[in-house]
């Protein structure tokens, strides 16, 4: 019998909110982004939203559904009553120093508000703990369980925030992945880039290479087939376990893209268990919700500048 969990809920309220129109979208009618960008909701719902005057384009005179975004910066729209998803009630605090919290996040959780959550995250909730403000300073998907780390205090915030655009933090995940890992070590060089939605996709070298062919030699530069430029992407792999059918990884990220430990596992040819979209029964249409935990853990972060590091136990439940 599976172990229940606490949840946290929250009672409905009225929300405004406020987003930005990546350049991608110019020219696209408003219909589609607002489809792709929140899928968990039908273009029926969205049409009629628009239609009532709900959603508001600024730098645009959009006003149906199939109206072409234009010059468009953001898009604005009012929900008279937000019903958020439940999300296991089990934030608790791992560290704390001068100008700084760390916290183990469960999954299914999303650190920052946006999509359907604004007041069950991470974040919300940490201040919530602490009685006030903090401050997010890097990224980890909704369905990751792991080490979150806030900044509670600007100074901080902008330390830490540079700490990692120059790449001087130190990450490291598990992953509980799909077959048996017969490398005991290897290194995925796969660049990736947004697919759809929130669906992105890692592109083998030789794909690159072919689609920079009649543009600039760079893989930044390179053009995409899909919603954003192809970035360059590493993750070392090494094998902690193995069983006939699953094998436990350490995953540590050279570089630092979105879903970059979930496609890499993928291309690797061992997804990870439990994952919706990349997982071995995986959707990658972007139109499956992810309402569960996948197989992966933030499990180690450490900051050498700053004196920080931290470690987790593996999930208890992990078996190979």
């Amino acid at each position: 019998m599976s172990e229940s969990r606490p949840i946290r809920i929250v009672e409905p309220y009225a929300h405004t909110r406020h987003v930005k129109i990546p350049t991608s979208f110019q020219g696209v009618p408003l219909i589609d982004f607002l489809s792709e960008r929140y899928p968990y909701r039908s273009r029926a719902y969205w049409a009629e939203r628009v239609q009532a005057g709900d959603v508001r384009i600024e730098g645009s005179d959009v006003s149906h559904p199939k109206d072409v975004l234009k010059r468009a910066s953001a898009v604005t729209f009012f929900t008279q009553r937000v019903v958020e998803p439940t999300v296991p009630d089990e934030v608790r605090i791992v560290g704390e120093g001068e100008g700084w919290v760390a916290v183990e996040k469960p999954a299914p959780m999303p650190v920052h508000p946006g999509g359907r959550y604004f007041k069950n995250t991470c974040l919300a909730i940490t201040e919530e703990l602490l009685g006030q403000k903090i401050y997010p300073v890097h990224r980890l998907d909704a369905v990751t369980s792991g080490l979150v780390i806030f900044a509670t205090d600007d100074r901080m915030a902008s330390t830490m925030t540079q700490a990692l655009s120059e790449g001087r933090v130190e990450k490291e995940y598990r992953a509980h992945v799909f077959g048996r890992v017969e490398d005991d070590e290897q290194i995925i060089d796969q660049p990736i880039r947004r697919k759809s939605g929130f669906v992105f996709e890692s592109v083998p070298l030789e794909v690159t290479a072919q689609e920079v062919a009649d543009t600039e030699p760079t893989i930044e530069s390179s053009k995409s087939k899909g919603r954003g430029n192809l970035k360059q992407a590493q993750t070392l792999i090494r094998v902690l376990e193995r069983g006939q059918d699953s094998s436990l990884v350490q995953c540590i990220p050279l570089t630092g893209r979105t879903h970059q430990i979930r496609l890499h596992c993928q291309a690797m040819g061992h997804p990870i268990l439990e994952d919706p979209i990349y997982g071995p029964d995986g959707d990658a249409s972007g139109k499956t919700l992810q309402n569960g935990a996948i197989r992966l853990q933030h499990a180690a972060m450490r900051w050498p500048t700053l004196g920080i590091s931290l470690r987790l136990d593996p999930p208890s439940g992990w078996k190979v």
